[in-house]
């Protein structure tokens, strides 16, 4: 069986407002984001970043510097990021990024990863990343979102099935994983 492995980048950036009412730009990363992603995580609380890391404690400059430079690739066939972002001022702040990349075993299985800023979480940004998420991982060809979670992380889980509709749920210890095929998810209905 063929898949294709092209990649199309995904429309030009989109604007959208939290449930606050700010504007929040959103496109895909690029290189020169790296110092915008190690900022925002270097603003994530210990509780966020071990929800999104399964680690704990504060996050070095240095572990950062090097988790924003994994993210800042170009988009390619195997791996897709998206960068929301604010405006303050003249300054571009990242408040949020959402990645997908390909399962290296099963070409049209996508892993999915996204973490918030503190202070934005539950105004939208969460599910508006992910919905054009969506866009970038069907442009890959994948056809199946999985994401690895924290049990606690109910948030996350919420997020999963109203993005990405019914979702397959299996649990290990603290780790749920959930699976859900794309032709459910609310950006192709977009």
């Amino acid at each position: 069986m063929h898949h294709s492995l092209s990649y199309t980048p995904t429309p030009a950036p989109s604007v959208f407002h939290t449930d606050r009412g700010e504007r929040v730009d959103m496109r895909d990363v690029v290189p020169q984001d790296t110092l915008l992603l190690a900022d925002l995580l270097l603003r994530l609380s210990d509780a966020t970043r071990w929800l999104r890391y399964f680690a704990p404690g504060p996050q070095s400059f240095a572990r950062a510097w090097q988790e924003a430079t994994r993210m800042a690739q170009p988009c390619t066939r195997h791996h897709a990021a998206l960068i929301a972002t604010i405006r303050h001022g003249d300054s571009e702040v990242a408040i949020a990024v959402a990645e997908v990349v390909r399962d290296q075993r099963t070409a049209t299985i996508g892993e999915l990863a996204i973490v918030v800023r503190d202070d934005y979480q539950t105004q939208g940004v969460g599910s508006a990343l992910s919905g054009r998420l969506a866009l970038s991982a069907r442009a890959m060809g994948i056809t199946t979102v999985r994401a690895d979670m924290l049990y606690q992380n109910r948030a996350a889980q919420r997020l999963m099935r109203r993005v990405f509709g019914p979702a397959t749920a299996t649990r290990d210890r603290d780790v749920v994983t959930m699976i859900a095929h794309l032709s459910n998810a609310i950006s192709c209905s977009m």
